[in-house]
């Protein structure tokens, strides 16, 4: 770290000592038509070099980053200004009398005009160096910036996906299961086929962007019917499709946290329920509608804690930005949503 640091400082030094030496070859000697002071650079270089150095890593330092970049455009504006003013005002400066103690005569009104033309074009030439610096140095980090967030959006996405098996789900599963295996029913070696499947779905083949439309189906109605053996005969759900899904391919698991949240607040233990979900594709569109009803004691809780909509919200606006319609909302004792997609 240290030698990269000193070979940096070492650059930068380098560039302006070659910077200094190429403006000294090329400019106006005094056996030129017009006449320059002695020595053989102009005195007001021995000022004029170290602000031009020090406008270069404020520009590009500064007034860029923290300016620019900002949309502080008349902030940005009146430093340039002022720092054009102050290199424009060196060839005027009285160097006899700020090297040597006593006023000096002023320059000839042909030298001051090429001193002051010479100066301009200095400080144009390390303006556009500096800005352009600056310009593609903020243009990699903000690209860097934006390969760093589409890496944290890919494991976040990973990560939800991965989470969409409710501990809680699962656990009440196992036991429902473990039940019917005490009670030697023929349904348990189905219903554990239904979970494995779910888990196997869920932990490797979403890993995808993309899932086809009829493993997501098929992955809702396992989901439904493993929630069924835990479910009285006042509780009735209804699931249908209309449409053919083959061919059709939907960001993975997206349309589940509404049929979770639909049994997880749409279901009561003593009075009648009914949970009513259906897809509907035509074209090239989808329309999802899931319908429960909130009972009193849940209404809070499912206000208060809407995790799940919130980031399929947020995975809409990532991966279907232009091309869906969501409305959630509760109507009532009901708890409606209704989402449109376009492939």
């Amino acid at each position: 770290m240290v030698l990269a640091k000193a070979y940096k400082v070492l650059v930068h030094l380098a560039s302006w000592l070659a910077f200094f030496l190429f403006v000294l070859i090329f400019a106006p000697k005094p056996h030129f038509e017009v006449v320059m002071p002695h020595p053989p650079f102009p005195p007001f270089f021995m000022v004029l070099f170290p602000v031009l150095a020090a406008f270069y890593y404020c520009n590009k330092g500064i007034f860029i980053p923290l300016q620019l970049a900002k949309q502080k455009r008349s902030a940005y504006r009146l430093s340039i200004t002022l720092c054009t003013l102050l290199v424009v005002y060196i060839p005027f400066i009285d160097y006899a009398y700020l090297f040597e103690g006593h006023p000096g005569p002023l320059p000839d009104s042909d030298v001051l005009g090429v001193n002051v033309l010479i100066t301009l074009l200095l400080y144009l030439c390390v303006f556009i160096t500096s800005s352009g610096q600056a310009i593609v140095k903020n243009w990699f980090s903000a690209e860097s910036r934006k390969k760093e967030m589409e890496f944290e959006k890919t494991v976040t996405e990973l990560s939800f996906l991965k989470s969409q098996i409710n501990p809680h789900f699962l656990f009440n599963t196992l036991n429902n299961i473990y039940t019917l295996t005490v009670l030697k029913s023929e349904k348990a070696p189905e219903f554990i086929l239904k979970l494995a499947d779910m888990m196997r779905y869920v932990l490797s083949d979403v890993g995808q962007k993309e899932a086809p439309l009829e493993q997501e189906i098929e992955y809702m109605e396992k989901f439904i019917d493993l929630q069924k053996m835990r479910l009285t005969d006042k509780t009735e759900v209804e699931f249908v499709v209309f449409g053919k899904p083959e061919n059709r391919k939907i960001a993975p698991l997206l349309l589940m946290p509404f049929v979770e949240n639909a049994f997880k607040y749409g279901i009561s233990a003593s009075e009648p329920s009914k949970i009513r979900i259906s897809l509907m594709l035509k074209n090239k569109e989808l329309t999802f509608q899931v319908e429960n009803q909130i009972f009193g004691e849940k209404i809070s809780k499912m206000l208060s804690t809407g995790t799940g909509l919130k980031n399929v919200k947020r995975r809409l606006e990532l991966l279907y930005p232009e091309s869906h319609w969501l409305r959630a909302e509760r109507i009532g004792t009901k708890f409606h949503a209704d989402l449109n997609l376009r492939f």
